[in-house]
């Protein structure tokens, strides 16, 4: 699994994702609205095709994932996602304050340092 910064060529897919998994783009996240489509994003993808997005903001208090989407489940593209939103960084300055509806409990421990 390949993961790298989002461009502007992926703009369309990520609105796509979003409004698949969320019913729209905004998101609240820490009692606040976020548009999710504007914020920094990273896309997981294997054999030419993407399989997942990270979308995330920083701040003081670090990197914090807004939105975590894996859109072929089962090939590790959530794990990919996470390990590389925390590389780099100190894992506790990380957090997944809006954890998708989709996301299990093992992605959620792997993801949380657990």
């Amino acid at each position: 699994m390949i993961v790298r910064a989002a461009t502007g060529h992926d703009r369309d897919w990520i609105r796509g994702v979003l409004v698949a998994s969320w019913a729209e783009t905004r998101v609240v996240v820490g009692g606040r609205l976020r548009d999710a489509a504007a914020l920094p994003a990273l896309v997981a993808g294997a054999d030419g095709r993407r399989a997942g997005l990270l979308t995330y903001d920083t701040g003081p208090a670090g990197l914090e994932v807004v939105t975590l989407d894996a859109t072929e489940r089962g090939r590790g593209a959530g794990t990919a996602l996470l390990a590389a939103a925390r590389r780099g960084r100190d894992p506790q300055t990380v957090t997944a304050s809006a954890p998708g509806k989709r996301c299990t409990s093992s992605t959620a421990e792997r993801g949380s340092g657990a």
